[in-house]
């Protein structure tokens, strides 16, 4: 099922940064133009979508309490959120018009062309994620030896952190880093009950009536019981980034790290940090923290390999964090960057874990020993 594009709900700034490869560029006025243009149409077809299930709400025979309960739902409820995001389309496709416009007045006032015009604005330092995979707070510096941030591009302005014209950091020295024997230790967590989850809801049942998933076809998945809070919480549309997040982080570790069995190795880690990175832009960072913990609450599951994703999906957590407004494509690229430089772990031949840029990707081995015990976790999300 094809998925349409993300678009950005804000404001778009003046002078749009690029941030990949500390590179800095203004905004290209045409391309902007292009968006607002997209925008419109996604707010007409959103509000063409809330006719067209209106009448399928007024129009089904279903009679009852909870057919009650579920139309008052709609309209007090999914419709008007349904137009708050037409709103909000529209609202960004105005300011991408409008700054496309404001671009080509400062460029002609500064005799540059409209697409490379305005003033840069350097960013520096990283996000403070939280450490620990059992979700105890950071008492000093992040866990993890490194800042991996985007935006470090010469610049005129000011970011929030000094200059723009530092260097990138590069890997760290092995002697540096922390000792994968702590990694080990430290990031485990307590065991859960597993559930069998399906999606369910007015909204789901709605868009099974509509076509849009078919539930008879959905097989239910075992997941622990904390996963399955988090996702009965989502909104229909909240299940759809996910789905989409969860499949992206799939492709682009295939894309970027294409092993044997993605366990234990540089595609696993890939996975894990980037499918958390997307879950913080999207959700928040606590809500990709919890998600991320829950998951690895599988009972029986392997030290090694618990402790590898926690760390590797608080790696992912802090890129997120530490680049505010990246990209997914810029995201992918810093992670993968991240585990080339050595900022991830994986899992050696013997069965220890060892950093991702000690050990080619052939010559992983795989997570096969006992479980350990671990912390009970320390939710962070409190929406």
């Amino acid at each position: 099922m094809g998925t349409a594009p993300r678009l950005p709900l804000g404001s778009v700034s003046r002078t749009r940064t690029k941030v990949a490869m500390g590179m800095l560029y203004g905004s290209d006025t045409e391309a902007l133009r292009r968006l607002g243009e997209l925008l419109e149409q996604r707010a007409e077809a959103l509000d063409d979508q809330v006719t067209a299930i209106g009448d399928q709400v007024q129009g089904v025979p279903w009679f009852g309490p909870s057919s009650e309960m579920f139309v008052e739902e709609w309209w007090s409820l999914h419709r008007p959120g349904m137009q708050a995001a037409a709103a909000g389309l529209r609202t960004a496709g105005a300011a991408a018009m409008r700054n496309a416009e404001a671009q080509e007045t400062t460029s002609s006032d500064l005799g540059g062309s409209g697409s490379t015009g305005g003033s840069s604005a350097g960013t520096g330092g990283s996000g403070s994620g939280s450490a620990g995979g059992s979700g105890a707070e950071s008492t000093g510096p992040a866990p993890h030896a490194f800042v991996t941030t985007a935006g470090d591009g010469s610049g005129s302005g000011s970011g929030s952190d000094g200059g723009g014209d530092a260097p990138r950091p590069g890997p760290v020295p092995l002697e540096d880093r922390r000792p994968t024997e702590e990694i080990l230790e430290e990031y485990q967590v307590s065991d859960a009950e597993m559930v069998d989850w399906k999606p369910s809801g007015p909204g789901v049942w709605l868009a099974d009536k509509l076509g849009q998933v078919d539930l008879d076809e959905m097989a239910p998945r075992t997941i622990t019981e904390k996963e399955a809070e988090m996702l009965d919480d989502l909104s229909i549309f909240g299940k759809k980034d996910f789905e989409e997040i969860h499949d992206l982080a799939f492709d682009e570790a295939d894309n970027r790290f294409e092993t044997e069995n993605r366990n234990d190795d540089h595609n696993d880690a890939f996975r894990h940090a980037y499918w958390s990175a997307l879950m913080a832009d999207e959700f928040g960072v606590e809500w990709s923290h919890d998600f991320g913990t829950a998951h690895e609450q599988i009972p029986g599951n392997n030290a090694a390999r618990e402790a590898m994703d926690l760390y590797n999906n608080e790696v992912g957590r802090q890129i997120a964090d530490a680049n505010p407004g990246a990209s997914r494509q810029e995201l992918a690229d810093l992670v993968e960057q991240a585990v080339h430089d050595g900022e991830m772990v994986v899992v050696g031949p013997d069965g220890s874990l060892v950093y991702s840029d000690q050990i080619a990707w052939h010559e992983t081995g795989d997570a096969d020993g006992p479980a350990a015990p671990g912390q009970d976790p320390q939710w962070q999300d409190e929406s």
